[in-house]
């Protein structure tokens, strides 16, 4: 049953700080992964994917960044601000399109976590793409990511006329089964308008407890004028700008 109820912004971020410690593993089973899970459920009903994205991030302490810049086959570039250094890793053996950075940041405090981020991303997905993300998953989890690590997943949907029916918003709500519902509206001066719903679906094993809800999707529907309606599905949030 669908329930309306209103968060504010400063619910929300109380959510966004909360993922640096919740979110999903990285080392779910391939048919289990999010961007899997989100793909197929699309599919089922003719939807496709125009872009995504997933992001994997761990913490680590200084000793597990130091062993990790000091494995074999890794090389790095590092730049230094006045809180951190960031250094850029690639590996020598791997090199994947699909792989668009490796990054780890180390506080200049002494007593802060190092975080490790991997970002992968395109610019359509197909089958192909899908045995590729795996490879490159797997590769990430055997040689950069730990049991430990939390995987966040993004995709968006973009043009179509059927994308922009006045219930479409709704019928994501049906096929993602997505239950305790927080909804939010946003607007702009740059006149972009957002609908934006957080919720819980069976589909996905992990969840993120805030305030009493339990959320592991985030839907955001963006209007903007003289351009497309355009849909995001996170899980269990969207990370980037949209």
């Amino acid at each position: 049953m669908y329930i309306k109820r209103v968060i504010s912004l400063k619910q929300i971020n109380v959510i966004f700080i909360s993922l640096f410690l919740l979110s999903f593993p990285s080392h779910e089973p391939i048919e289990n992964d999010p961007l899997i899970v989100i793909n197929n459920t699309l599919k089922e009903e003719n939807i496709k994917i125009d872009q995504w994205e997933v992001v994997i991030k761990e913490n680590l302490t200084k000793d597990q960044a130091d062993v990790l810049l000091d494995q074999e086959n890794i090389t790095y570039t590092q730049s230094n601000s006045d809180q951190a250094t960031l250094y850029t890793l690639t590996h020598n053996k791997f090199k994947h399109n699909l792989l668009k950075e490796i990054k780890l940041i180390i506080p200049h405090e002494k007593h802060a976590k190092s975080q490790l981020i991997a970002v992968l991303k395109n610019n359509y997905y197909d089958d192909t793409i899908r045995a590729e993300y795996a490879i490159v998953k797997s590769f990430l989890n055997r040689h950069f990511f730990s049991q430990s690590a939390r995987l966040f997943a993004c995709v968006k949907l973009n043009s179509g006329a059927i994308i922009n029916e006045n219930d479409y918003f709704k019928k994501f709500q049906q096929i993602f089964h997505i239950e305790d519902t927080i909804v939010h509206e946003d607007s702009t001066n740059t006149g972009k308008y957002y609908e934006i719903i957080y919720g819980h679906t069976y589909l996905f094993g992990e969840s993120l407890r805030v305030n009493d809800h339990s959320m592991n999707v985030h839907l955001v529907k963006r209007n903007e004028e003289q351009r497309e309606t355009a849909f995001f599905i996170g899980t269990p949030i969207i990370l980037n700008e949209y």
